[in-house]
């Protein structure tokens, strides 16, 4: 197997995502599946398969199209942010330029795990925050549900590529909230939509 990820830089330029993967859309939506808590022990990701992990979940697919991404937005508000937790830190990824940025060097996992402890074992990890004041013109209510919705389409994406690049995971929306707004520096009104967990 190839290497697994480590991230020590403060920024990480993610490699161009895969042109295919080891199966077909059918095969991938018969293969999805969400492993137990208590079975996140294998091996973490490569590079390879995090820039393929964060651009099929929310990555820019048409450059020459206003920069449009894998995942819908109401109005291209793009009002969702992805974060990968490793146990060296936090990272939050930039779809414009497919990189990762840190912003903790804290671990992380069991702030993700919330109540579930045994999660925190998985040794690569994700959330999905969500910015609803960029939904502009519409009410408060209106902003959080399409928030929330955006969030599971990115989250939907991440599964099936998992299912078809052979990765097991498990979405999730238990998680430390309050922790994990503060320590990925994120304001009171972020929506900590759901997190993710992954390993081999």
């Amino acid at each position: 197997m190839a290497q697994v990820f480590e991230p020590k830089e403060a920024e990480i330029a993610l490699l161009p995502h895969s042109a295919k993967l080891g199966m077909d859309v059918a095969t991938a939506f018969e293969k999805r599946s969400s492993i137990q808590p208590n079975e996140f022990h294998g091996e973490g990701l490569t590079l390879q398969e995090v820039s393929d992990l964060l651009w099929f979940g929310y990555g820019i697919n048409r450059p020459n199209d206003k920069n449009k991404r894998t995942a819908p937005s109401s109005g291209m508000a793009y009002e969702s942010d992805v974060f990968m937790i490793f146990p060296a830190g936090a990272y939050r990824y930039e779809p414009e330029t497919h990189r990762l940025v840190r912003v903790s060097t804290a671990d992380l996992r069991l702030e993700v795990a919330g109540l579930q402890k045994d999660m925190a074992t998985a040794p690569n990890m994700l959330v999905v925050a969500a910015h609803p004041e960029k939904l502009k013109g519409k009410t408060p209510e209106r902003q959080h549900h399409i928030a929330l919705v955006a969030g599971g389409t990115i989250i939907q994406n991440i599964c099936l590529y998992c299912a078809g690049a052979g990765i097991r995971c498990r979405p999730r929306a238990t998680m430390d909230a309050e922790a994990l707004r503060k320590s990925l520096g994120l304001d009171e009104n972020a929506i900590m939509v759901m997190t993710h967990a992954f390993c081999h």
